[in-house]
């Protein structure tokens, strides 16, 4: 039986320090990842910016170790990501849609990994469901299914699952992505929140422009599989490199568009 006691929220989890090493990943003669370098901080929020196709997923992949880098290598503490857990560095991701199984009620799709382990008696998952539910902002839901949940209640739902392994790392496939404003709003606070504590490491994949000015540490901005800068927001956004620029500030204006 696999203990979590040793992070049950009486500390601080240990925060994860990620490091991309010369990583390149093709798909057949689809060559997405190009010598991709990153070293990405304990306790940072991490931002994965670029043009649609441009390998930002395919890089979260490489990192959760859904897939495996055909060169170069990926390491978490010095360790290469793998399909299970791991006391020494646990990694939790939550996928762009939640990935919420719709047969089972919030409480089961959040203590999922607990039960399918064996880590807790019936009765503490029971509690630490409730208690993940509530650090995200979520009570008295827990016999609801999915279909019963908002687009961004599903999202914490989803993040409450990944807190209860007490990960030291967790990845974000673009959290706010078909979310209304307020909705957005609270899962980038639910993100900082996480942060501040917890110390945990998180890493975004998103398009949205304000989430990473409001609560990202650094951002590297990734184009045809390579990354083409690193930095604050501020300094990405002041950035005098004109493919940079170029997609930064991009704006969409519609008379543009018919005149």
């Amino acid at each position: 039986m696999v203990s979590l006691e040793q992070n049950s929220g009486k500390t601080k989890a240990k925060a994860a320090r990620v490091t991309i090493k010369n990583v390149h990943k093709s798909y057949g003669s689809l060559h997405v990842l190009k010598d991709v370098s990153l070293e990405i901080k304990p306790g940072e929020i991490f931002a994965i910016m670029g043009p649609s196709g441009s390998g930002k997923s395919v890089l979260l992949r490489q990192i959760s170790g859904l897939e495996i880098p055909e060169s170069g290598k990926v390491e978490i503490d010095g360790q290469v990501p793998e399909l299970k857990f791991s006391e020494e560095s646990r990694v939790g991701m939550v996928f762009q849609s939640g990935a919420l199984l719709s047969s089972l009620t919030v409480e089961e799709n959040v203590g999922l990994f607990l039960s399918e382990h064996r880590i807790y008696p019936k009765e503490k998952i029971k509690s630490l469901v409730s208690d993940k539910l509530k650090a995200v902002g979520l009570t008295g839901i827990e016999d609801k299914y999915p279909s019963e949940l908002s687009g961004g209640m599903k999202k914490r739902v989803a993040i409450a699952r990944t807190l209860v392994i007490e990960p030291h790392l967790i990845l974000y496939d673009e959290p706010t992505s078909e979310l209304d404003p307020i909705s957005a709003v609270t899962i980038a606070k639910e993100i900082l929140g996480l942060k501040q504590k917890g110390g945990i490491t998180s890493i975004m994949v998103t398009h949205d422009r304000g989430l990473v000015q409001g609560i990202a540490d650094r951002v590297a901005v990734i184009k045809d599989g390579k990354i083409i800068a690193i930095g604050t927001p501020e300094e990405i956004w002041n950035s005098g490199d004109k493919e940079v620029a170029d997609f930064i500030h991009i704006d969409f204006n519609i008379q543009s568009l018919t005149s």
